[in-house]
């Protein structure tokens, strides 16, 4: 992918658009009556069914900051999805591994190849998306980011409240996950997600993702899939501290910690990007060999030699 296409990726999000509802004057409650619990959870589910795999293929820009400064990472990624729970993220950058992410068999990981020394983070998944939300390790459990990305079931029993937000000119949701709470926004007709926040216990953004550019993972399936819609473009901040919501909608919130931007071209169903090693850790651990492995569950990271035999990634 060309330099000029990867660099901006924010740029180019906000040129088109991606301000999730947001509208420059309040915008009035539409006329008749507000959907209730039944219909977003009957709307996400009926998107979502018809697309138990997929994948895209794009650009990628991620920003972070830490003890030694700021950093910035951009390449080209793949996100290959399947339902449930299975997921792989990888971006590389002239061929060179930067991050891979993913999740299956009951496990979540996150390689980081250019790390000194290069690691592996790894936790057991829990489906309600809970655990530390926070930073880019808390975005790639599995149920947190499908979530985050607009793609995981929202049900009834859920969903704690549904209002107008006349400034974002959308419906704004409180869905409660595990013992964690998203604020979802939600346009009128559709109820089609555009933007996902997930909240601390005192209700502070701790990352909002916003969604657009929504496309059919296929040209046909417009005809035979028309709710099928998956957001192209992905924009992601994570607050380190979680920051206040109000701040973080209208862009005064301080800077995130780190953010991540995804710009796909046309999504597929996936069927020909669907190998079982993408969701197997062991499969990944013995191809890229990192030098240390970081159990979240035990709590601590230990060095761990390469495995054998050689391994190949996927």
């Amino acid at each position: 992918m060309a330099r000029a296409v990867r660099a901006g990726l924010w740029t180019a999000i906000a040129a088109a658009g991606l301000c999730a509802c947001e509208s420059a004057r309040p915008v009035p409650q539409p006329d008749g009556p507000a959907p209730d619990a039944a219909a977003v959870a009957d709307a996400q589910r009926a998107r979502l069914s018809a697309i138990p795999t997929l994948a895209m293929r794009g650009v990628a820009e991620l920003r972070w900051s830490d003890e030694s400064g700021a950093h910035m990472e951009d390449g080209d990624f793949e996100l290959v999805l399947r339902a449930p729970l299975d997921t792989s993220l990888r971006v590389t950058k002239f061929g060179e591994r930067v991050m891979w992410a993913g999740s299956g068999g009951g496990r979540w990981w996150l390689f980081e190849p250019k790390a000194q020394p290069s690691r592996v983070t790894v936790g057991t998944v829990d489906v309600t998306g809970d655990g530390d939300g926070s930073g880019l390790i808390g975005l790639m459990r599995p149920a947190r980011l499908l979530a985050t990305i607009g793609l995981r079931p929202i049900e009834a029993s859920q969903v704690q409240s549904i209002e107008w937000d006349s400034g974002a000119g959308c419906w704004r949701a409180l869905v409660r996950q595990g013992s964690g709470m998203m604020s979802v926004e939600l346009r009128h007709a559709s109820l089609l997600p555009v933007a996902v926040e997930w909240l601390d216990r005192e209700g502070k953004v701790q990352l909002r993702s916003e969604l657009s550019s929504f496309a059919w993972p296929g040209a046909e399936e417009a005809v035979t899939r028309p709710g099928a819609l998956v957001p192209t473009r992905i924009a992601i901040s994570m607050f380190e501290p979680a920051a206040d919501a109000s701040l973080v909608r209208d862009g005064r919130a301080p800077a995130a910690q780190a953010t991540l931007a995804l710009v796909a071209s046309a999504p597929t169903d996936g069927a020909a990007r669907i190998r079982d090693r993408l969701f197997e850790f062991e499969s990944l651990r013995a191809a890229l060999k990192p030098e240390v492995v970081s159990d979240v569950a035990a709590g601590g990271g230990n060095a761990i030699p390469a495995p054998s035999p050689e391994g190949s990634a996927p």
